[in-house]
């Protein structure tokens, strides 16, 4: 998954356990991400935020996902 910031700043990939078919899955992991990446961002994972995710050693994007 790649964490897109709402300004477009984009954090390198990284692999997380989740599931697409539960994309709630994702939602501690950008909240996480953002508040490392983004100095201390949304802690609740919902400020203006996207996900894109692609499978393990891909690039194609199977979804994004948005908070905020």
């Amino acid at each position: 998954m790649t964490l897109v910031s709402d300004e477009g700043v984009r954090c390198r990939p990284r692999m997380v356990r989740a599931s697409i078919e539960e994309p709630d899955s994702f939602e501690s992991h950008a909240a996480s991400i953002a508040a490392i990446d983004f100095d201390g961002g949304a802690t609740d994972g919902r400020g203006g935020y996207e996900l894109e995710v692609c499978r393990p050693g891909s690039s194609e994007v199977l979804a994004i996902l948005r908070w905020g």
